[in-house]
């Protein structure tokens, strides 16, 4: 009896222990998978405007206006929507716009916007069973300020301590494919389609455990490239419509009538011009 009491307990406390430690992973895990969930760009519901905005805004009977652009939103949307950049100078690292962000205080300044940055980073523990940790940093007032993605403007956060390797990987729409970085990608460096993430954590043993996941953005996909080409194509039509008819004299209809030269008489004949022939 006393021998089953003790492995009972000891595969509880083993169970409840391993437990423990698979809930830190779990729990970075899941506050990626929230930040990436809601990440947010224009891109995923309009498309970058042309090279030739002021045409493009005439023809849809917009007022044209100089875009404002910052190395934080490098481009604009045809709607005039500022398109935020992704960061991915290393593997192990990005920086996004999210609408993950919810207030803490009661009337504070900030919206649901916020800028999201991960990154590995060394391991300050002298205890340690790895040489690295995950930190997430948040910006969340302000975040439409020019060049506001710096460290110093931040609020940090150990994510996940004791961590080997941190890697992300971004969907091509194109190649049909994950690549190591968004500069890599044929089309659409500043929007995020899907992003698999791989961790490589020590557990308490000092043994690695390697744990991978893919998050995907709330947003339905559209064809943004298809609605650019039928619109341009419809507005095209509507141009040369309109030149057409503006080259072409509008009808009178009908036929046109000589007016008589004859006058009438008292009698209700008619008298011919001088000069006729009876």
């Amino acid at each position: 009896m006393y021998t089953i009491i003790a492995e009972g307990t000891a595969t509880k406390e083993r169970t409840l222990s391993e437990d423990r430690q698979f809930l830190q992973v779990q729990t970075a895990m899941q506050r990626m998978a929230q930040d990436f969930a809601q990440a947010y760009s224009p891109l995923y519901h309009s498309y970058v405007a042309s090279s030739r905005p002021n045409r493009e805004r005439r023809g849809q009977g917009q007022s044209a206006h100089r875009p404002y652009r910052t190395t934080t939103f490098p481009r604009t949307t045809y709607q005039g929507l500022q398109v935020p950049v992704v960061v991915n100078e290393e593997n192990g690292a990005i920086s996004f716009l999210t609408t993950s962000n919810r207030r803490k205080i009661q009337n504070s300044k900030e919206s649901q916007y916020a800028w999201i940055s991960y990154s590995l980073e060394n391991n300050p523990d002298d205890d340690k069973r790895a040489d690295a940790v995950i930190i997430r940093r948040v910006l969340s007032t302000d975040p439409y300020t020019e060049d506001v993605i710096r460290e110093d403007t931040f609020t940090e956060q150990r994510l996940l301590d004791n961590v080997s390797s941190l890697r992300f990987e971004f969907w091509d729409s194109q190649r049909k494919r994950f690549v190591e970085r968004t500069r890599n990608m044929s089309s659409e460096i500043h929007l995020l389609r899907a992003v698999r993430a791989n961790i490589v954590w020590v557990n308490e043993q000092g043994q690695e455990e390697s744990f991978e996941r893919i998050f995907r953005p709330f947003f339905p996909f559209f064809d943004t490239e298809k609605d650019r080409n039928e619109k341009e194509k419809i507005i095209e039509g509507l141009r040369k419509k309109k030149a057409s008819s503006s080259k072409t004299s509008p009808s009178t209809g009908g036929a046109s009538e000589t007016p008589s030269t004859a006058s009438p008489t008292p009698e209700g004949g008619t008298t011919p011009e001088e000069g006729s022939t009876l």
